[in-house]
């Protein structure tokens, strides 16, 4: 029980750490705005089966995507600080990861328009002719399925930029100029004569241990 109560402990610890870090904040945040999308599509196809006059869809889409305004331009702004981040701690881009990172910024900062708008179209659904509650909520879908679309080209630029440019992995500091391994231990503030942390490999089923690794048999 005691060893429970130490792995939460560190685990809340390094969430908290984390929460310090700006790449990790960003990475936490960009969520929110998935979630908002996918969730307000989901109600905006209960509006339209409804064929708008649902009021608790139309409230719940409207809220579901007013959270999505504020979470995106929360998370654009997280973005830019971890870019800056970034920059003061020695990254190096190559030149197709600048390129990849100026589209996910520039389609980010436009997120939070598409919520807007999808929103607004969302509330006119409460128009009392038939015909215009059926336009708006007809083009709220469109907006529904515009923002998850949208999201997923940001997320597919961020993932990309990540697992296949590899930005904002940390780097060996053998690798870096004198002035970026400089700006490096400044931004992670890291002093002068301390070596910088290691990432730890994953240990590996040991021969003599009955093939136990992390509790599970290994065959």
């Amino acid at each position: 029980m005691q060893q429970l109560i130490q792995d939460w402990r560190g685990l809340y610890e390094s969430m908290l750490d984390g929460l310090a870090n700006p790449a990790q904040l960003h990475a936490l945040m960009t969520h929110l705005p998935i979630a908002a999308a996918l969730m307000g599509l989901l109600v905006v196809l209960l509006l339209v089966v409804t064929r708008g006059r649902s009021w608790g869809a139309r409230a719940a889409a409207a809220l579901i995507y007013l959270v999505g305004v504020v979470s995106a331009l929360v998370t654009a702004e997280t973005g830019e600080r971890a870019h800056d981040f970034s920059r003061e701690a020695g990254a190096v881009l190559s030149p197709a990861a600048i390129s990849m990172l100026h589209r996910h910024e520039e389609m980010a900062e436009k997120l939070w328009i598409f919520m807007a708008v999808t929103a607004v179209l969302v509330v006119l659904t409460a128009l009392p002719r038939a015909w215009m509650r059926w336009g708006a909520t007809a083009l709220a879908l469109v907006a529904a399925l515009a923002c998850v679309g949208w999201v997923g080209a940001i997320g597919h630029y961020g993932g990309t930029m990540v697992y296949e440019q590899g930005v904002g992995v940390p780097v060996a500091e053998s690798n870096l100029p004198a002035d970026a391994m400089q700006r490096r231990r400044a931004a992670l503030k890291i002093p002068a004569n301390e070596s910088p942390p290691t990432p730890q490999s994953t240990p590996k089923p040991d021969e003599t241990s009955n093939g136990d690794f992390f509790g599970v048999p290994v065959p």
